[in-house]
């Protein structure tokens, strides 16, 4: 363990031990990061940051906390996981699991998550849906009621932040560069008759300011008819 302030953290993880590599995209998350480093460093799994050009303190808190930082190539969130997608492959990495970096989602619910992974081709955490505010819980239901609808499925929780991939079944296969991203992978999931699993997992209040606008929910709307259309399944 090391000390950064009046903290312990946990030292970096061989990634050898594992066959799962875990991604924190970030932007701006000096208010998280920290946090959710040493809770993912805790559960003993190989992490690293995924960045988007952030202006804060976010790649510095990692970089001294020893995380390997990549950078992406653009802003948006599909920019991260399509980054990270071709990072994990070429480390040798067989799962990949996501995590947004704003203090929602706790990274102990990996464990249960990570027991279903050699089974699956996808495995995504399953919100409570009232502990979301009112308005994105609204939000939530219109995405995965049209998701459903469009492509004939029965996914829960379309957008959750917290999945696990399969990396062989989604190399080269993710188009998607901003938040439209999580319901594209569940798109390619559905389309390509994939083993899906939903597993319920915590929630808690945010850390640090959202950056989901309002925008973000018609620009994922209208991605999902687009993927719809192109995607066969």
């Amino acid at each position: 363990m090391f000390r950064r302030g009046n903290k312990l953290y946990l030292e970096h993880v061989n990634p050898k031990q594992h066959d799962t590599l875990v991604c924190l995209p970030t932007l701006n998350e000096e208010a998280s990061i920290a946090h959710m480093i040493t809770a993912v460093q805790y559960e003993g799994l190989p992490l690293v940051v995924c960045d988007g050009f952030s202006t804060d303190q976010t790649t510095r808190i990692a970089e001294e906390m020893g995380v390997s930082v990549i950078k992406r190539s653009a802003l948006g969130k599909g920019s991260a996981v399509q980054k990270t997608i071709e990072y994990a492959l070429a480390e040798g990495y067989t799962f990949l699991a996501f995590i947004d970096c704003d203090g929602t989602y706790m990274p102990r619910d990996l464990q249960f998550i990570l027991e279903q992974r050699h089974s699956m081709d996808m495995v995504v955490g399953k919100r409570p849906f009232e502990k979301i505010t009112i308005l994105r819980r609204m939000a939530n239901y219109v995405m995965n009621r049209w998701f459903n609808y469009l492509f004939k499925a029965r996914i829960l929780d379309v957008v959750s932040g917290m999945r696990v991939i399969r990396l062989a079944k989604f190399k080269g296969r993710v188009t998607a560069e901003d938040f439209d991203v999580d319901h594209q992978m569940a798109a390619i999931a559905v389309a390509s008759s994939m083993r899906i699993q939903e597993i319920p997992i915590d929630y808690q209040k945010r850390l640090g300011d959202s950056k989901i606008r309002l925008k973000h929910l018609f620009m994922i709307l209208r991605a999902m008819w687009r993927d719809s259309r192109h995607l066969k399944k």
